[in-house]
């Protein structure tokens, strides 16, 4: 069977069938923030970094955290030219934020990095990542930051449905972000 038809396969089944990396977390240098580590069958490291921003957010009036999370390659990674999409990334991050939010009634923002002009892959990405999940019990809203420098970045925040004063975080949301 030629190579490209059993990356395909390989694509198609892991939409049917997830199958995660092993993911270990680990303490990040903020007593609040946390990593989740995880490799790849191609040798690379990814870390899912969830940083606690509740005082930017003025979350200490609501009652829990706010963290934004990156997704990070850990150390210096250099693929070839041709590297064969992985799904198991994808199944590994989706894997990650529900386990985030079965263990926490918080939110979690998203803000896509703009440096490379992959912005807007990056937001389908974790979009796709998030309803691929089926996380019946976390809501999802996307909004545009417009940053100092004029660049519209764009972001989603996700808020568990049973979150107290949810409404009210929406609202200050809503003050920060134009929503979409």
């Amino acid at each position: 069977m030629p190579n490209r038809v059993k990356q395909l396969l390989t694509i198609v089944s892991s939409r049917f069938v997830p199958d995660p990396y092993a993911y270990e977390l680990r303490p990040a240098l903020k007593s609040q923030d946390f990593d989740f580590y995880f490799t790849t069958t191609a040798n690379v490291t990814y870390v899912l970094n969830f940083t606690d921003e509740g005082l930017r957010f003025g979350a200490g009036h609501f009652d829990c955290r706010h963290y934004t999370v990156d997704l990070l390659v850990s150390g210096a990674y250099n693929p070839p030219d041709k590297t064969p999409p992985d799904p198991r990334i994808a199944d590994t991050v989706r894997a990650i934020l529900v386990r985030f939010f079965e263990i926490s009634k918080n939110v979690l923002i998203t803000v896509c990095d703009h440096s490379d002009s992959r912005e807007a892959a990056r937001f389908r990405h974790f979009r796709r990542w998030f309803n691929d999940s089926r996380i019946d019990y976390v809501e999802r809203h996307e909004f545009v930051v417009n940053d100092e420098d004029g660049y519209s970045l764009l972001s989603a925040v996700y808020l568990h449905i049973n979150l107290p004063h949810k409404a009210k975080i929406l609202n200050r949301y809503r003050q920060i972000f134009t929503e979409e």
